[in-house]
C-alpha cells in the first residue's frame, strides 16, 4: 500500500468521523426552539342523567292493570347551552308499550289496559347530535309512588 492510499483513508476516516459528530448536532439545532400550539383541544363527556323526580301510579279492575309514569324533572350534567333529545320508554315485562321524544325534560307514558302483574321498566336516554349518554333505568311494580 501507498502512502499516498494511507492518507487517502485516514483522512476518509477522519471525515466520517467528524460527519457523525457534527450532523446530529444540526439536526438538533433545527428543533431547538418549541413552539406554542395556538389551538386548545378538549373533551366533553356525556353522562346518564340522575336525580330523576317524578310519579307513577297504578290502577286495577280485576285482571287488569294500567300503569302511569309522569318524569317532571332531572339533572342533565352534560355540556350546557346544546340541543339534547331526550327519548323517554316505558317498557313492561322487556317489551316497549309506550316512547315519547323530546327536547323537554318531562314525559308522560302509560301502558294503557294490560293484564295484570307486570314488572316496568322507565329509561331515559340522552343524545347530544350523534353521541350518546348511558342510559338511566329504573325498575318499578305496579305500585304508586316516586321515581
Amino acid at each position: 500500500m501507498h502512502a499516498i492510499d494511507r492518507v487517502r483513508r485516514a483522512g476518509t476516516v477522519l471525515l466520517v468521523a467528524v460527519f457523525l459528530l457534527v450532523a446530529p448536532q444540526i439536526a438538533y439545532a433545527g428543533f431547538s426552539t418549541p413552539k406554542a400550539s395556538g389551538l386548545a383541544v378538549g373533551a366533553a363527556s356525556l353522562v346518564a342523567p340522575s336525580s330523576v323526580q317524578g310519579s307513577t301510579s297504578c290502577s286495577t279492575f280485576l285482571f287488569w292493570e294500567r300503569f302511569d309514569v309522569s318524569v317532571s324533572s332531572f339533572t342533565d350534567p352534560g355540556p350546557a347551552g346544546r340541543a339534547y333529545t331526550y327519548t323517554y320508554v316505558l317498557s313492561r315485562n322487556g317489551n316497549e308499550v309506550d316512547r315519547a321524544t323530546g327536547t323537554a325534560k318531562r314525559a308522560s307514558l302509560s301502558t294503557g289496559t294490560v293484564g295484570r302483574g307486570g314488572s316496568y321498566t322507565v329509561s331515559i336516554e340522552s343524545k347530544l347530535a350523534g353521541w350518546e349518554a348511558p342510559t338511566f333505568e329504573v325498575g318499578s311494580r305496579c305500585t304508586e309512588g316516586n321515581l
